[in-house]
């Protein structure tokens, strides 16, 4: 079936000769992998750069539902950025976000909310001229709420404790089964839900923060596996 969209490159990964494998989460199907032939031909009708990490395509291609790789026929640029590939600090920032979206979204499925969120994170990247230092850990919540998994501090029956990551609610004895965060902890990891603020959190509240905001996702993602973007992040980001 042919089938056009637009799409967000996850993953871009040279096979054979002049031809890349692209994951790629598209508005129409969810996550899928692409194959582009001769893209890295001298002549390709596709630039290289068109389809390098975090672009935001056009693309039109054959979709066969359960095949593991399918066929592009056409693919080109939708939004094309002013700054993210040039400014390291925002590519920095640009490849954990790609990462972690990787990593949590899995499935085959539309979901247009999460795809116009998570282009429009891009484009907000890409347009920031300040608040970069806390960009990813905003990224972080607001993903999580698209995704479902924010704990539920509502349904708490305390108003200070220890925070129940696998419940999501605040409880005033730790748990016996250990995913949990003690007093300090849980108030800062509650701060940040909140949102956190440009300018008034120190680089050791932020590193604190984006390890607790990981450990989270790693107990509600199944098979979501290491993070390994933030720890060159947060040097630069110092």
């Amino acid at each position: 079936m042919l089938f056009s969209c637009r799409g967000i490159v996850f993953r871009n990964q040279k096979y054979k000769d002049s031809s890349v494998l692209l994951d790629i989460y598209t508005d129409t199907h969810g996550l899928l992998t692409f194959i582009a032939h001769g893209v890295r031909k001298a002549k390709a009708r596709t630039s290289p750069s068109s389809v390098q990490l975090m672009s935001i395509v056009e693309l039109s291609g054959y979709y066969k539902p359960g095949r593991s790789i399918q066929n592009v026929k056409e693919i080109k640029p939708h939004y094309v950025y002013k700054a993210l590939p040039f400014d390291v600090l925002k590519s920095a920032v640009g490849t954990f976000i790609t990462e972690v979206s990787r990593k949590c979204i899995k499935e085959e499925s539309a979901n247009e909310e999460l795809f116009s969120f998570l282009s429009d994170m891009f484009k907000q990247l890409d347009e920031l001229e300040e608040g970069l230092s806390v960009f990813h850990l905003n990224f972080l919540v607001e993903l999580g709420h698209y995704l479902g998994i924010l704990p539920h501090l509502e349904l708490s029956t305390v108003q200070e404790g220890y925070l129940d990551m696998l419940d999501g609610v605040l409880v005033d004895l730790p748990p016996f089964h250990g995913n949990y965060l003690d007093a300090a902890d849980s108030k800062l990891f509650q701060r940040g839900l909140g949102g956190v603020p440009h300018g008034e959190w120190s680089a050791t509240q932020r590193r604190a923060f984006i390890q607790l905001m990981l450990r989270y996702y790693s107990i509600h993602i199944p098979n979501m596996g290491k993070i390994n973007s933030h720890v060159i992040l947060e040097t630069i980001l110092t």
